[in-house]
Parts: C-alpha cells; sequence; structure tokens
C-alpha cells in the first residue's frame, strides 16, 4: 500500500492585505493633492457686483479762520463838489468856493466833468461872454471848458445859461490833487450853480 502524498497548504491571504494597503495609501495620496491643487489653483473671477448705495454725507468741518486782507486794488477813484448860490465872477479869475479833492497812487488821468449854471446880467447893445475853467490851480483859470455867451442884440434881462464842462486833466505822479470850476468875464455874471465830478484813471 502506497503512502499518502501530502498536501500542500494554500497561499496565505496576507499577500492580498498588502496589496489594499497600498491602494489605500495612493488614494489617500491622491485625495490629498487633490486638495492641494483646489487650494492652489485660482478658478476663474466671478462677475462684478452691482454698485452699492451711496453714503450719506459727512457733517460740515469748522470755519476756518479768517485770511489776511489783501492789496488795495486799482479801482476808479472819484471825488465831487456842490456849489448852489451866486458867486460874483470878476474880469481876472473867480474860483468856485467848492472844491473835490482825490489822493491817487500813480500817474494817470482826472477827468473833470461838472454842469455849470452861469447868471448873466445883459444889457441891449453890448455882449457879454463868460469863460468857463477847470483848474486844479486856484486863481490861474487853466483848462478851458466852455462858454457863457449873450449876443449884443438880445433884450435887455437877466440870463441863465448852462456849461457842460469836460476835461481831461494828466496827473504826473502819485499824490493829492483838488479840481474846481473857475470863471471870467468882462461883464456882470455870477456863478449861479455847479455841480461835478472828478474821476481818476491810473496809467
Amino acid at each position: 500500500m502506497q503512502a499518502d502524498q501530502p498536501v500542500q497548504a494554500p497561499p496565505r491571504a496576507g499577500g492580498m492585505k498588502n496589496v489594499s494597503t497600498i491602494l489605500i495609501a495612493v488614494a489617500v495620496v491622491l485625495a490629498a493633492g487633490a486638495l492641494v491643487a483646489s487650494l492652489v489653483i485660482t478658478g476663474p473671477a466671478g462677475p462684478t457686483g452691482a454698485t452699492g448705495a451711496a453714503g450719506s454725507n459727512g457733517t460740515n468741518g469748522a470755519t476756518g479762520s479768517t485770511g489776511p486782507r489783501g492789496p488795495q486794488g486799482n479801482g476808479t477813484i472819484m471825488g465831487g463838489f456842490h456849489s448852489l448860490g451866486s458867486v460874483a465872477i470878476s474880469n481876472t479869475c473867480t474860483d468856485l468856493p467848492y472844491s473835490a479833492t482825490i489822493t491817487v497812487p500813480s500817474a494817470g488821468t482826472s477827468v473833470v466833468t461838472a454842469s455849470v449854471t452861469i447868471e448873466v446880467s445883459h444889457t441891449n447893445g453890448a455882449g457879454d461872454n463868460v469863460v468857463v475853467y477847470a483848474t486844479t490851480a486856484f486863481g490861474s483859470c487853466s483848462d478851458t471848458a466852455g462858454y457863457a455867451q449873450v449876443p449884443a442884440g438880445q433884450p435887455t434881462a437877466t440870463y441863465l445859461i448852462t456849461v457842460p464842462v469836460v476835461v481831461n486833466s494828466p496827473v504826473s505822479a502819485a499824490g493829492t490833487y483838488t479840481y474846481t470850476v473857475s470863471a471870467a468875464t468882462a461883464g456882470t455874471a455870477w456863478i449861479y450853480l455847479a455841480i461835478g465830478n472828478v474821476v481818476f484813471y491810473p496809467g
């Protein structure tokens, strides 16, 4: 009788366990890599959101301090005079007792404008002529401005004649200047009314 042959035992299940362990490890590594990749790689930008509503205005700040005073400008400088009453006119030169004084900062031109009413006592047969001046030198009767005339043939009477005055008076330098009107006549006449202004223009 032959002896029984030895039976070979089946392989152990340990080899399969090792494979499973390796696969699990690989899966963990891949999952970890995917997680890291998702954190590192930036996705496309989303659309811009709508503009928010405007905020309310802030409160006003405190009032600042007043700044320093600016320099004086080169505006127009003016003065005036007004005379009502009879001032007898001589045959040399009679100044109006009223005047306008202005102080100017530079050279330029003073423009004297006035309305002067002359009262003339006229006798028929003799002509009357009154010369009106705008002046800065009293008693000089400079800068002839106009005339008040009554022809000889006019009836004997008292005449009121208004003479317009416009004179440009040069100013050579800064300073204070006084202006008035004057008159002269060989007849009998008075300055009855005079209203005038002086305006300075620099330059």
